[in-house]
């Protein structure tokens, strides 16, 4: 982004393009260049360079892809098109930044020696391409580092320190709509990217941004390697390009869920766990009757250790336990409230063995499924008993 520390936004108008569409097909193995070495080149395209300061800058005669206005006396930044791109370079102090102009090339060098707090109407997703980047959240310093990525949510009152910042930046911004319907139409949607979906939508200024740590190398590839393409895409636009945003930010998330840490804020990771033992609940409630510790793992991408230390940690037993605690609570309800027969009942809350039903069923009650029913009826009233 190019905002009030002119954070510089990508102007992406379709133009002719430039590159055949089989370009943006290619397997990732065919994009063998590394995103670092593919930078300098970005900015030898300049056709402009624009050398002053951002009161100065703003006032010129271009579409960046965003406009300012003032609400509450900050800074606010409206998104004008779904999709701004834009790479950032921070070094002694100083930041440059490249705009993709609807018919050229911008280079930004800004004279500006620190930066304003602003806020916008749009999702930022930050890559960390190379050194530290200090950014000011809600007025709390917070260093980001290397192959690091963030997702900032909209409102998030936030500026990037010059001083401290070292590192090449690369910018995707994506209008809060858009985000949000390409998220919960098409993503996979685990709790993970559920939580994601909420969280970045959620209107909070308080701690409300998500970073990703890469878990491996191959990981930190298949991301550098959408971040290509998107910027290639930005470079050389075709017919179609806000599909292939689409495409590469909703792949993108879904990688991210899978293969990258979460690191959140104590505020987020209570939200998120309770998020996630939600969804663990519910889930196991909605599939008694065959649920197997794999279809766990695939579900919410956890290994099945996990289970038994998430559960353990907030009630207390294993997940076997909570699964035989989970079908004698349902047996109990269908006992009660249906005339179901009791062998109907042990197979939709999950067991073929009978016996091995009685015993759970006896340890946890303390009598058998009939006296149970025959117990829970409410006693007839007699003409007497009702005066």
């Amino acid at each position: 982004m190019f905002m009030t520390s002119f954070r510089m936004l990508f102007f992406l108008k379709k133009s002719a393009p430039k590159v055949l569409p089989g370009h943006f097909l290619r397997n990732r193995k065919e994009f063998p260049v590394k995103l670092a070495a593919t930078i300098p080149g970005y900015y030898n395209t300049a056709s402009v360079i624009i050398d002053d300061h951002y009161a100065h800058i703003r006032n010129y005669p271009l579409d960046i892809g965003f406009y300012s206005t003032v609400k509450n006396n900050r800074e606010f930044h409206h998104i004008t098109h779904d999709f701004v791109i834009n790479i950032q370079e921070y070094r002694n102090n100083k930041m440059r930044g490249l705009i993709f102009g609807e018919k050229q090339t911008i280079r930004i060098e800004l004279q500006d020696p620190e930066v304003s707090d602003y806020h916008c109407d749009y999702v930022e997703l930050k890559y960390i391409l190379r050194g530290t980047l200090d950014l000011s959240i809600n007025g709390k310093i917070e260093t980001f580092r290397e192959n690091q990525l963030m997702l900032i949510n909209p409102l998030t009152y936030h500026h990037e320190c010059l001083d401290g910042s070292d590192c090449v930046v690369v910018n995707v911004n994506i209008s809060a709509s858009v985000f949000k319907r390409v998220l919960m139409e098409h993503l996979a949607q685990s709790p993970l990217q559920k939580y994601l979906t909420a969280s970045l939508m959620k209107r909070s200024e308080e701690e409300s941004y998500i970073a990703f740590i890469p878990t491996n190398d191959s990981s930190r590839e298949i991301i550098e390697d959408y971040i290509n393409r998107i910027l290639s895409e930005a470079q050389n636009p075709q017919p179609g390009q806000q599909f292939f945003y689409e495409g590469y930010v909703l792949r993108l998330m879904n990688h991210l869920s899978d293969e990258y840490r979460v690191i959140k804020g104590k505020k987020q990771q209570q939200e998120y766990n309770q998020f996630l033992l939600e969804s663990i609940v519910t889930y196991m409630r909605d599939h008694l009757t065959d649920l197997k510790i794999e279809d766990m793992e695939r579900e919410f991408h956890y290994h099945a250790n996990f289970f038994n230390r998430f559960l353990r940690s907030n009630f207390g037993v294993t997940f076997s336990e909570y699964l035989i605690q989970l079908r004698m609570d349902r047996a109990k309800e269908l006992l009660k409230d249906t005339r179901m027969n009791i062998d109907e009942i042990i197979y939709l809350v999950g067991y073929s063995n009978k016996g091995f039903f009685y015993k759970k069923f006896l340890e946890t009650t303390g009598m058998t499924p009939a006296k149970f029913r025959k117990s829970s009826k409410p006693p007839v009233q007699t003409e007497a008993g009702a005066g």
